[in-house]
């Protein structure tokens, strides 16, 4: 899988050969993991950042341990971020560790930002998970150094939810989060 993920790294330097900084979504490892080896294998260099929400960031926690651990999911804009790494998959840990450059995390509020800017100015629907890279660049904690590409990934939002986003309302999706 995670070679199967280097392609669209492959892809990327292909179209934009004067790349130099990648915003990559960032969860378990796996697509973090391919795009990042098979950037630095074409051009060691290049800066490759994952982008994560702050609630449940799973490897950014590993990351900081130095070693896989358990991490509570928590109720996010980015859902399909969250879930963990398992506390055997020492591989995409690795990986992560040895590839990429930085991890950010970004807020439930950049994200719904992210959000709103992906539907009025890119004309874009795009789920939480999807946004963290625009969240990100919004909101100054990545600064585009040269050609800077992020992926935008993932439509499957709700779309009252979406509505609801778009619209400017302050959505909070963490009211019924035990774990908040």
């Amino acid at each position: 899988m995670i070679a199967g993920q280097g392609t669209l790294g492959l892809e990327l330097i292909e179209d934009v050969p004067d790349l130099s900084t990648v915003l990559v979504q960032l969860s378990g490892g796996g697509l973090i993991s391919g795009v990042a080896a098979a950037l630095k294998a074409r051009k060691p260099d290049i800066r490759v950042i994952g982008v994560s929400m702050e609630r449940g960031a799973a490897m950014y926690a590993c990351q900081k341990a130095g070693k896989p651990i358990a991490v509570p999911e928590l109720s996010t804009l980015a859902d399909s971020l969250g879930g963990g790494i398992g506390l055997n998959n020492a591989y995409t840990f690795q990986m992560t560790r040895d590839l990429v450059d930085d991890i950010v995390l970004v807020s439930e509020a950049e994200i719904a930002a992210a959000i709103r800017h992906a539907y009025w100015q890119e004309h874009q629907i795009i789920e939480g998970s999807g946004s963290v890279g625009i969240a990100a660049l919004l909101a100054g904690k990545v600064r585009p150094n040269g050609e800077t590409v992020l992926l935008l990934s993932g439509g499957n939002i709700d779309m009252a939810l979406h509505h609801r986003i778009v619209s400017g309302e302050d959505v909070d999706v963490t009211a019924g989060d035990k774990n908040a």
